[in-house]
């Protein structure tokens, strides 16, 4: 996949991708409105001023109005089982309490990815800084196209490290709202539209800053 994405990244346009992301930004979005959710995924552009250090992660997080990223359980490949209900269980919830529910669940783990995808920018960002800082600390005759590329290709590799982590972080979030949905016996195929929206969005991330930095 990386290879592709590779590929994809030196024969596209960046205005091609940036085109493609605002696209899937703007699907994103009117997915989320149809369950309620009004909170606004960062853009392209917001989330570049992160990674260039023109703004900070908890700046744009209180623009975006996503707050901290919370912490979440560990990660798991499957969906989290769903206590068995209690002997002494609560009164059922009416039909609006449970909509209501379902989208104040919704909307929490929707923050807690936007969150993330800034605070991820961020850890981003200061990867990049730390590249190039290599890279004009080498002797002036050593600062050669060669380096740049040797350089830039060492720190790569840490960003795919990265890229794992952040999968199991993103599925940690979505279990967990898969978790809720289902105890409140609502639709879990939400949890599957944003993970598919999140591989989506970072494939064309990918293409995106390969196309602009090698």
């Amino acid at each position: 996949d990386n290879v592709k994405t590779f590929y994809r990244a030196k024969v596209n346009s960046s205005e091609a991708i940036v085109r493609r992301a605002e696209a899937s930004k703007e699907q994103q979005r009117s997915v989320l409105a149809e369950n309620g959710v009004s909170v606004v995924p960062p853009s392209l552009e917001q989330l570049e001023r992160v990674i260039e250090g023109e703004t900070d992660s908890d700046t744009l997080k209180d623009e975006l109005g996503v707050g901290v990223a919370t912490e979440q359980p560990p990660a798991s490949d499957e969906t989290a089982p769903v206590p068995a209900p209690e002997t002494n269980a609560p009164a059922p919830l009416t039909e609006e309490e449970r909509e209501e529910q379902t989208r104040r669940s919704v909307d929490s783990a929707v923050k807690a990815l936007y969150a993330y995808e800034v605070e991820l920018m961020a850890d981003l960002g200061a990867l990049k800084q730390e590249a190039m800082d290599e890279y004009h600390a080498l002797p002036e005759e050593e600062q050669t196209n060669d380096n740049k590329i040797r350089i830039g290709y060492s720190y790569l590799k840490r960003c795919y490290a990265m890229e794992v982590e952040a999968d199991k972080r993103v599925k940690a979030i979505l279990n967990g709202l898969r978790s809720e949905l289902t105890a409140l016996g609502a639709d879990t195929k939400l949890a599957d539209t944003l993970w598919q929206s999140y591989c989506e969005e970072k494939a064309t991330a990918k293409e995106y800053y390969l196309n602009k930095y090698l």
